[in-house]
């Protein structure tokens, strides 16, 4: 019974929320985007995880595993030990805190480098303006959005790199306004 009120549950997300041309697999992502973000300390540090589509006796199941967060920026989205036999890893999500100072609208370069060897989308939610960005490598390139900047690489003046925007796939509908780092991250 358990399994059949998911199913439904799937197929309502699918057929109901924002006007986008998004599937299952988006619209998964989107919501464990906000689940995230609304998790403890979920505006200050990142949050994130696994897309998880495993079979189960009613056909395939999509959901999502979050993971411990990380210390400040950046969290783990990736631990394939945690997957049950029949279940196949669709994408990784996170969330980028509305932070001064943060690149809240574009994908790292962890987070580039997370899509291309996972071989799976990158789902990040940007807290500030509620924008739902999807990188994924077989289709995106890195050059195609987003902006040169530059980093802290311990050199005096920093490196420039080009970090994308992907492409805004959803809104979890929620601003945030932005705020400073905690003190332990300074």
């Amino acid at each position: 019974m358990k399994h059949i009120l998911l199913y439904l549950i799937a197929l309502m997300v699918l057929f109901t929320g924002p006007s986008f041309a998004n599937g299952i697999l988006e619209h998964t992502a989107i919501e464990a985007l906000r689940v995230a973000k609304h998790s403890a300390n979920g505006t200050m540090i990142e949050h994130g995880g696994m897309l998880v589509r495993h079979n189960s006796f009613v056909g395939p199941m999509y959901e999502y595993i979050q993971m411990p967060p990380g210390r400040f920026a950046g969290v783990t989205v990736v631990d394939m030990k945690l997957l049950g036999e029949t279940d196949e890893l669709i994408g990784t999500y996170h969330v980028h805190p509305c932070m001064n100072g943060y690149a809240n609208s574009m994908f790292s370069q962890t987070d580039v480098i997370t899509a291309i060897f996972s071989r799976v989308p990158e789902f990040m939610l940007d807290s500030c303006t509620g924008l739902v960005h999807e990188f994924d490598a077989k289709i995106d390139k890195i050059h195609d959005t987003g902006e040169d900047v530059r980093i802290d690489d311990g050199s005096p003046s920093g490196k420039e790199v080009h970090l994308p925007y992907g492409r805004i796939i959803g809104d979890i509908e929620e601003t945030e306004p932005k705020h400073d780092a905690p003190k332990e991250m300074k």
